[in-house]
């Protein structure tokens, strides 16, 4: 399989819809679809959708919700330039990004065997 060497460049392809970037519900609700849920309640309680919002916000990434509770990037601002925002923000921390990787797995302990 090829592996892109460029960040984020599936994000690019929102659908049709646009980019949804999360749900305006409750925690539990955005929760209750994965599996398995062990391992993302926690994740999503510490980080919730809200958060998510009130971060894009704080980096100039205005949204708006849908009428499907879907949140969206304002409608004048296209995917580009919500990723460059998010990646610029990534380059200023310690971040290390893996390019031509694959990910297959999380082990039990969250650790990639």
């Amino acid at each position: 399989m090829k592996r892109k060497k460029t960040v984020g460049r599936k994000f690019l392809f929102a659908g049709k819809e646009g980019l949804n970037l999360t749900y305006n519900s409750s925690t539990e609700e955005l929760i209750d679809p994965y599996s398995p849920v062990s391992f993302m309640a926690p994740i999503l309680r510490e980080f919730t959708n809200q958060d998510l919002i009130n971060w894009l916000q704080r980096h100039e990434i205005p949204t708006f919700t849908g009428s499907s509770n879907r949140v969206f990037p304002d409608m004048e601002m296209k995917p580009i330039e919500v990723l460059k925002r998010i990646t610029d923000f990534i380059a200023t921390k310690a971040i290390e990004i893996n390019r031509d990787t694959s990910w297959l797995r999380w082990d039990k302990e969250g650790q990639q065997p």
